[in-house]
């Protein structure tokens, strides 16, 4: 009689196990489906060479930045021989108004001289430095030089570029069923070279499960970015990195499927045209009140797209760093090219225009929404970076 032998360990273990591994093979699956229809997939290509920044401070809550000053080039100096004077007898009284009058004239020469006011520098001090009257001040009655000045408030910085500012938000979303991750918007410059990088991923920052970044890089010119190249670069842990590039030449725009198209001024990218956004409201303060509009050409994979963008209103947000008043600004077209734009942008003037809430809708079951995580960290420019503006500017 044959005896049968039982099982020796039981099936259960093996079946979670199997049951894990479909559910871990179906969020995948659910993830390379939000990435490819909120970006796409694209073949592979040479990639931007990522530049490296260090961060020194936070960025804190102060007034809107103002526009930046940027002063004409000094006019060359005309070539002369000696010049003999005669040299007039003058009172005591009238030689010493006119040391000081002259003094006064050298001053205002030297300040003329400068390419441009230093980033610190506020408003009322860059008039002072340039203010001809300087001389009629010294000969001024002395009582008129005795009252007292009244205490205006200190007016707004003058913005200068960057050198790195990087905003990090807590990510959210909806596909068949929630998401969680993480992104960032970096800005890093070099000289009059920048780089934007949209990073973002799903599922825990140690461990994604996939991610994406839309990166630009070009010139700083005085009318803002000037994009040279955007790539829109996918990974997941079951495919190969791949990327889909646009070059942006002087005239023309080269898309990925190797089509041309003729480049229009102030045309951005996907990464760019947040920043250019912010840069427009600092150049411009009239743009940034709820009711006005404006028109922007982003580019997508396929086309440049002409967008009306509105200020729909003014909005305090709860953030990590208290309560921050914003401006929601909203494209009028939302979906481009079967894909999604950021759909509603919340600048903060106080945080110099930075976004602190991007949210992005396809479909109402199809969302994504960035939410700022902790205060903007940011390594600020410095006064020699005016001066490279300036120069830049009266460049032919």
């Amino acid at each position: 009689m044959t005896r049968l032998a039982g099982p020796t360990t039981p099936r259960t273990p093996a079946r979670l196990l199997a049951l894990a591994a479909l559910v871990a093979a179906l969020h995948l699956w659910l993830t390379g489906s939000v990435l490819e229809e909120m970006a796409g997939l694209q073949p592979d290509a040479p990639r931007i060479e990522r530049m490296q920044a260090e961060y020194v401070s936070e960025v804190r809550l102060t007034s809107p930045p103002a526009a930046p000053i940027v002063a004409p080039p000094a006019p060359p100096m005309a070539k002369a021989g000696p010049v003999r004077r005669k040299k007039a007898v003058r009172p005591p009284e009238a030689a010493s108004a006119a040391s000081q009058a002259d003094a006064a004239g050298l001053a205002d020469a030297s300040s003329a001289s400068s390419p441009a006011f230093p980033a610190h520098e506020s408003a009322s001090t860059a008039q002072a430095a340039s203010a001809p009257e300087t001389t009629a001040a010294a000969s001024a009655p002395s009582s008129l030089a005795s009252e007292p000045t009244s205490t205006a408030a200190q007016p707004p910085e003058r913005f200068v570029w960057p050198i790195a500012t990087r905003v990090s938000y807590i990510m959210e979303g909806f596909y068949r069923g929630p998401l969680h991750g993480q992104s960032s918007v970096e800005w890093i410059r070099k000289d009059q070279r920048y780089q934007v990088h949209i990073d973002a991923s799903v599922g825990p920052s140690f461990a994604p499960l996939g991610s994406w970044r839309l990166s630009s890089e070009g010139e700083i010119r005085p009318q803002g970015l000037h994009p040279q190249r955007y790539e829109n670069v996918n990974r997941l842990l079951v495919r190969s990195a791949r990327s889909k590039v646009i070059e942006l030449g002087e005239e023309q725009v080269k898309l990925p499927d190797g089509k041309l198209q003729a480049r229009t001024v102030g045309l951005q990218d996907p990464a760019s045209f947040m920043i250019q956004v912010a840069y427009q409201f600092i150049l411009d303060p009239s743009k940034a009140r709820p009711g006005s509009s404006f028109e922007m050409t982003v580019l997508t994979l396929r086309k440049p797209e002409p967008l009306v963008f509105d200020v729909i209103e003014e909005v305090e947000l709860d953030t990590p760093m208290g309560r921050i008043p914003t401006l929601h600004v909203r494209p009028r077209k939302a979906v481009v090219d079967d894909g999604a734009l950021p759909a509603n942008v919340w600048f903060a003037p106080g945080l110099q225009y930075l976004p602190v809430r991007i949210a992005m809708k396809m479909k109402d079951d199809v969302w994504l929404e960035m939410n700022l995580s902790k205060a903007p960290q940011q390594t600020p420019g410095q006064a020699a970076d005016t001066a490279d503006t300036a120069r830049a500017a009266s460049a032919p």
